[in-house]
């Protein structure tokens, strides 16, 4: 089993990006069972979960409660309370989530109270691993688990108003390959899920201590499968080898889905 540890504030390092390369559930009893990811980790500490909508059965489950920071990934809680409260418009909305704009994020986020966003949504859906960043602004600094992302998925899939789904869905599938701040953020399951189609939300930092790269999201005919791939690297990995590796447990991840 892989241990996690804790990941990094939303700071980039501007020069040293991947370069941009012509590549291309409400809540349900499940059977766990550990993975092993291949030995593929890089010296990453990883939290990874797979859950299959249909049968409501964890396909694939290692690390799935360890702690990490959400980096962009809580943008889906920013999104769907705006859109609850009328605080954002679709147009903000598919902004900050398709191409991860931070600027949006940052004004939606206050906005909605800061912190009291994550409170909010973490009583509503019963996220036990989920808590408002310590400082205030920094709302990459969020807690999450591999667990309580995929919770936030089977809302958005199962209980979500259907507007405000559709608003969402489209806006993860339409993710672009460059983002706005020049990240390539097709690393992970939008490399690795070709040909099985996806809608998904990545996130990137570094580095207070680690670089974390995450990619998670829908895969697979009518969205069958939830995917959840979170991955801290130490510091001192660049982002090409960082990416390519969590690209490589995706793929791994994604075996199972494969056959």
């Amino acid at each position: 089993m892989l241990v996690i540890t804790g990941a990094a504030e939303p700071v980039a390092e501007i020069g040293s990006r991947p370069a941009l390369v012509a590549t291309d559930l409400p809540a349900t009893t499940t059977t766990r069972a550990p993975v092993d990811l291949g030995g593929q980790t890089g010296g990453a500490t990883v939290g990874a979960l797979v859950i299959d909508r249909t049968t409501g059965r964890t396909v694939l489950a290692d690390g799935a409660d360890g702690s990490f920071h959400s980096q962009s990934l809580v943008k889906l809680l920013i999104a769907v309370d705006a859109l609850e409260r009328g605080t954002g418009t679709p147009s903000q909305i598919t902004k900050m989530l398709s191409a991860s704009d931070d600027g949006v994020a940052s004004a939606l986020w206050s906005q909605g109270g800061g912190g009291a966003i994550v409170t909010r949504w973490t009583r509503r859906l019963g996220l036990t691993g989920t808590a408002p960043p310590s400082e205030p602004g920094r709302w990459g600094q969020t807690k999450i688990t591999a667990t309580d992302v995929a919770r936030i998925y089977r809302y958005l899939t199962d209980e979500a108003p259907p507007a405000h789904r559709d608003i969402v869905l489209t806006a993860l599938r339409a993710a672009p390959r460059v983002a706005a701040d020049g990240f390539d953020q097709h690393f992970g399951i939008p490399s690795a899920a070709a040909g099985l189609g996806w809608a998904v939300k990545q996130g990137w930092a570094c580095c207070l201590p680690t670089r974390d790269l995450h990619t998670t999201g829908l895969v697979g005919p009518d969205d069958r499968y939830v995917v959840v791939l979170l991955t801290a690297h130490p510091r001192g990995v660049p982002w090409n080898t960082a990416a390519a590796t969590a690209t490589r447990l995706a793929e791994n991840v994604l075996a199972p889905i494969r056959g």
